[in-house]
């Protein structure tokens, strides 16, 4: 039996407080948990095997400058980011690059897809910031490279100069570009790609989840806009029929309608972030808070595990490309969930 790294696996025994899964600690909103609900009364058929209901939502949040039939030959959705990852490694194939540590999805569908995965040092552990290095690979039998952006687990956006690098050494070396956007909702002044769909060339790949911001990771929801349509056809193809619920059909739809939330989200991760930074500042060898909705650390090897003592998960590094024993993840969650996790690492801490 494959046994599973990620985070979000509270269902091995009894946890109370689960850090290692980066949603939204608001919850899902009102209106998106009332359109799942209504979602789960139309269960009774098929879902619509075009998300037409989806797509046009899209293209009203996005303003895609174009007929909706046009932007919904660019856009798939899936059941979640993570299958979309599969998708898009069994479409292209071959070898994958990415900078490490990163999220580990790439890696595992390019090697289930038959192809092969490297990656590229990310810069001292002094801050983790992305290299100019990840260009200067592109072109060397790469045929896509994954962009995590701000990066899981580091939380370090791209520059904004070393983005437009990438994607024109992209573009010149006729490399797929996947720039995961799955946590810029939670990063301050972050404008996505999809801001101009029409600068992208044929081969970027912009990946969202609705997932994380949303807090319906068990609803599953994603989608990636494929410049080149061809290949969007393709991974349609690839894709099992009706593999987005009516529920996360609905869900999605009310979450795309939704023009308030992701603001008043930032707000609220910002606060959080600041408290849990103050507290815990000096409780650990190397922090790192990034600019999403968590926070990587170097601590004791054993902190995960006696965090497990006091029925809080979250998440071992451990596996990761360059990261050894000791290296956690801790999602920011709502403030009483943020008391409690700051004692027990102080109670642990201070337990030599």
């Amino acid at each position: 039996m494959r046994m599973y790294t990620h985070g979000g696996d509270c269902y091995r025994g009894q946890i109370t407080y689960d850090f290692s899964a980066n949603i939204n600690p608001l919850g899902m909103p009102g209106a998106v948990k009332n359109a799942a609900y209504e979602g789960v009364l139309l269960s009774g058929r098929y879902p619509d095997i075009s998300n037409r209901s989806l797509v046009s939502a899209f293209a009203k949040r996005f303003g895609i400058g174009c007929p909706e039939e046009e932007a919904g030959a660019h856009l798939v959705f899936g059941n979640g980011a993570g299958e979309l990852i599969y998708l898009i490694a069994r479409a292209i194939g071959g070898k994958g690059i990415a900078y490490g540590p990163t999220f580990t999805l790439y890696e595992e569908a390019m090697l289930a897809a038959g192809g092969t995965f490297s990656y590229v040092d990310l810069s001292s552990e002094d801050d983790f910031a992305p290299t100019e290095e990840l260009a200067g690979r592109m072109g060397e039998d790469t045929s896509v490279c994954f962009l995590c952006h701000p990066n899981n687990p580091t939380g370090q956006p791209v520059p904004e100069a070393l983005m437009k690098k990438l994607i024109d050494r992209a573009y010149e070396t006729k490399t797929y570009l996947v720039v995961d956007e799955s946590f810029l909702p939670f990063a301050e002044n972050a404008v996505s790609l999809l801001a101009d769909t029409k600068k992208l060339h044929p081969y970027m790949i912009v990946l969202h989840s609705l997932t994380k911001i949303y807090a319906m990771p068990g609803l599953r929801l994603g989608y990636a806009w494929f410049s080149d349509g061809a290949l969007a056809e393709k991974v349609r193809l690839l894709t099992q029929p009706w593999n987005v619920s009516i529920p996360a059909q609905s869900a999605g739809v009310a979450a795309f309608n939704d023009r308030t939330f992701t603001e008043k989200t930032r707000d609220y991760i910002r606060a959080q972030k600041a408290y849990l930074i103050s507290e815990l500042s000096g409780c650990f060898e190397k922090l790192c808070p990034g600019a999403a909705n968590f926070m990587m650390f170097l601590s004791r090897p054993d902190l995960g595990s006696r965090l497990l003592d006091e029925d809080i998960l979250v998440r071992d590094l451990s596996d990761l490309h360059g990261l050894a024993e000791g290296w956690y993840r801790i999602a920011i969650r709502s403030e009483s969930e943020n008391r409690v996790l700051i004692r027990a690492i102080k109670k642990i801490l201070g337990d030599e």
